[in-house]
């Protein structure tokens, strides 16, 4: 036997292959990143299993975004590529294959960055506006060393090109051996295997998926979203305004706080429910020695994860606002400026509404406060600008503690001396990765003196458990700290969560609501609803963030209100356009 009878895959098959498997692993490593706290590298678990079946169910479907899965969009590129003997076919098959390569790797980027942030499909109808935001975040905050990613973004993209390329080319003139021959076997009856199994269902955990297909699916949603949101039908708006009519005798004070991320996790993962009970339970007890009454409830959000927008606007509304095309449908349409909902509602019954939001805005970055402040119906803004604060700043913005925010609100709306407002706030410092302050300082005023380096919210940080469970306490201890000493007795306190935190393991879109007030009657009416009569959220009725609004005032205009007999009806699912 001859040494060249030894060889059974030579250098240029060897490397082939290894530029064949990186093309692959370069596909699904995104997925991978965006869910680094949660999958293993190398997927092991299940290959480990007792039971015969989960070890063949481990070759072809894990739930571990592991880089080590085939695109089957590649396999019948380079397949195509071998078998074609016309060099002008092999042409036209080299450059597909590199656009589609440079396309799925964009679009694997995209829809794991949004279904690891906002724990939804990806859907181009819905996500364009965000990526153009992020461009104009990007474009306005440009900076020296973001110049520097740029060269190394556009250097890194043509290598990935070469790299395609070098792999087309190598196979131009390769004639596969056995063991080659054997490796592409197992490749192509894998592929086989996971298409036979899960035809159009192409989902992150197989592991030999046809990407193109989720650029399909996604282009066939985006219509049908489109088409949906299109037939939403303003004409109704009159007849909705008038089952929402009513008269005020009473008019007290009423701070609607929503807390990012507080979710129902709290109550229902063991590593923080204990805790939180018996945090409840201390809350409860101070605020019952000023007079404080409670009433909560576990309420399904629009959104999970991220998306607070949403599930604040559907809140105000009404009206299920899930997602962002939705969303950005009702601020254009000025049809809906005239829709009477919870703001405008007060404002046309004396509030004066007031919206807390002190976080460090883009520079020219052109937010659109007219039409927010229409849309929303807001009378006055209170931004960092107003609050005049100048120490360390936390989380998204990043903004000044809550702490120091809240009370500067109280203390700039009490100075303005509008009797009665709503004041709407969205905490700022509870965004992932949970980098609270921690702390409520006797004296609020007390943070605008602390120097040292903002804290900011860095998106790609793996937020810890530990973390979270002190943030909701940051957030939780700052609120019943400001009712007890500044809320007056006939002030109403709505808590709600806007979405459960993300990156940890969530199941559901529940999240907490509190009522707080020091009108038994008022509180006790909640409980027809399934509320509970604590701080504790009642967790076993259905109750949706669409159906607060009517409710909440129901039960408003039958304690505050003149006519307490012809009451506004109550939505349970939200009102329909």
């Amino acid at each position: 036997m001859n040494a060249k009878s030894k060889i059974y895959i030579t250098k240029e098959e060897v490397i082939f292959w290894l530029m064949f498997f990186l093309l692959n692993a370069l596909l699904f490593l995104p997925w991978y990143l965006f869910s680094i706290g949660k999958s293993d590298f190398f997927p092991y678990r299940g290959f480990f299993s007792e039971l015969l079946f989960d070890k063949l169910k481990f070759i072809f479907i894990r739930y571990n975004f592991d880089i080590f899965r085939v695109s089957i969009d590649l396999v019948l590129v380079f397949v195509l590529h071998y078998f074609v003997s016309s060099i002008a076919l092999k042409r036209g098959v080299k450059y597909f294959g590199i656009i589609l390569f440079v396309l799925l790797l964009i679009y694997q980027i995209y829809s794991a960055f949004f279904q690891s942030i906002y724990q939804t499909p990806a859907i181009f109808y819905n996500d364009f506006p965000m990526l153009e935001n992020g461009f104009r975040i990007f474009r306005t905050s440009f900076s020296v060393r973001i110049a520097l990613f740029v060269p190394l973004g556009l250097g890194a993209f043509f290598l990935l090109v070469k790299l395609v390329k070098a792999t087309f080319c190598i196979l131009d003139s390769l004639v596969f051996g056995k063991i080659s021959k054997l490796i592409s076997f197992c490749i192509l009856l894998l592929c086989f295997i996971c298409l036979a199994r899960f035809q159009e269902k192409q989902m992150p955990v197989i592991t030999a998926q046809l990407l193109a297909v989720n650029i399909i699916k996604n282009i066939d949603e985006s219509i049908k979203l489109k088409a949906q949101v299109e037939k939403i039908d303003f004409g109704k708006i009159p007849e909705i305004n008038e089952s929402l009519n009513f008269k005020l005798k009473e008019t007290p004070n009423i701070y609607f706080l929503f807390i990012e991320s507080y979710g129902g996790i709290n109550l229902n993962n063991p590593k923080l429910s204990s805790n939180y009970v018996s945090m409840l339970a201390g809350y409860e007890e101070a605020l019952a020695l000023d007079g404080w009454k409670s009433s909560s409830i576990l309420s399904n959000a629009p959104v999970t994860g991220g998306g607070s927008w949403l599930s604040y606007t559907t809140v105000m509304l009404g009206y299920k606002v899930d997602n962002r095309a939705l969303y950005n449908t009702l601020l254009a349409n000025k049809k809906f400026q005239k829709y009477n909902h919870l703001f405008r509602n007060l404002q046309q019954h004396g509030y004066t509404n007031y919206r807390l939001n002190p976080i460090v805005e883009p520079e020219n970055f052109g937010i659109p406060w007219d039409l927010y402040t229409s849309f929303y119906a807001v009378d006055e803004w209170i931004r960092l600008y107003d609050v005049k604060y100048n120490g360390i700043k936390y989380g998204f913005g990043p903004s000044p503690p809550d702490q120091y925010s809240l009370n500067k609100a109280h203390e700039i709306i009490a100075k303005k001396g509008n009797r009665p407002f709503a004041l709407f706030s969205l905490s700022k410092n509870s965004h992932t990765p949970f980098g609270s302050p921690y702390e409520i300082k006797d004296n609020w005023k007390e943070w605008n003196s602390k120097r040292g380096k903002d804290k900011h919210a860095r998106f790609f940080e793996v937020p810890k458990i530990e973390n979270y469970r002190k943030a909701m306490k940051y957030q939780l201890d700052n609120i019943v700290d400001f009712i007890t000493k500044k809320g007056e007795k006939s002030d109403v306190f709505v808590i709600i969560g806007d979405h459960q935190p993300p990156a940890f393991e969530i199941n559901d879109f529940k999240t907490p609501i509190h009522i707080i007030s020091q009108d038994e009657n008022l509180i006790t009416q909640f409980s027809n609803y399934g509320f509970s009569d604590d701080l504790i959220p009642a967790n076993d009725k259905e109750f949706s963030h669409e159906g607060f609004y009517s409710m909440f005032l129901r039960e408003f205009v039958k304690n505050y209100g003149v006519d307490t007999t012809n009451l506004p009806i109550y939505y349970p699912d939200g009102i329909s356009f």
